[in-house]
């Protein structure tokens, strides 16, 4: 029958609940009205009710689990998560979405289309192998003797150049001089498919 305990009840040996393959329900009641822990031992599942959290390191601290309202789900940190396995697998059926700086080490591959929506800043170089669509016009806004290029396999280029200033281009170069505003070519463009 039920043992009912106003006081602690202190055990300095094994505690087993039930027995294998029969099983028996775990509730722990927390202060917060209904939650708390719950195993149910029908469903094979230990359940964190409501908005109980599972911490680690501390009671109170910022590393945690939870689930803030039903659908929603919360892992936080209060420095760093770190994840680390050969494979780290996201389904994100709608939305991947990143608040913040993402430093990436390795190569990014992506299968789909990538859909910047501000400014692409790349430090070095930058360079596509497939094709680039331009839906609604570019501009190259850059510091003196950059330039933009184009370039198939026969390292014929259509490019445009950003500088006003005299410097070495290359054949099949288009340049814009930003002080006369001439379109001039650096020599003839050959039948090369771009």
């Amino acid at each position: 029958g039920a043992v009912d305990m106003a006081s602690t009840l202190q055990l300095d040996g094994t505690l087993t609940v039930s027995a294998d393959d029969t099983g028996a329900d775990v509730r722990v009641y927390s202060a917060t009205t209904n939650e708390g822990l719950h195993y149910d031992a029908s469903e094979d599942e230990l359940g964190l009710l409501l908005t109980t959290k599972l911490k680690f390191h501390d009671i109170g601290g910022g590393e945690e689990i939870y689930a803030s309202a039903d659908g929603h789900l919360e892992i936080n940190a209060g420095t760093t998560l770190d994840i680390t396995a050969p494979t780290v697998d996201i389904n994100a059926a709608t939305e991947l979405n990143i608040d913040g700086d993402v430093d990436l080490n390795g190569t990014l591959d992506v299968a789909g289309v990538a859909d910047f929506q501000s400014v692409v800043d790349a430090q070095a170089s930058l360079t596509v192998t497939g094709s680039i669509y331009v839906s609604a016009g570019a501009s190259v806004a850059a510091a003196s003797a950059s330039l933009v290029s184009f370039r198939n396999d026969s390292n014929t280029q259509l490019g445009y150049l950003a500088s006003a200033d005299t410097q070495a281009v290359t054949t099949g170069l288009v340049g814009y001089n930003t002080s006369t505003g001439n379109l001039t070519i650096s020599s003839v463009v050959d039948g090369g498919s771009f």
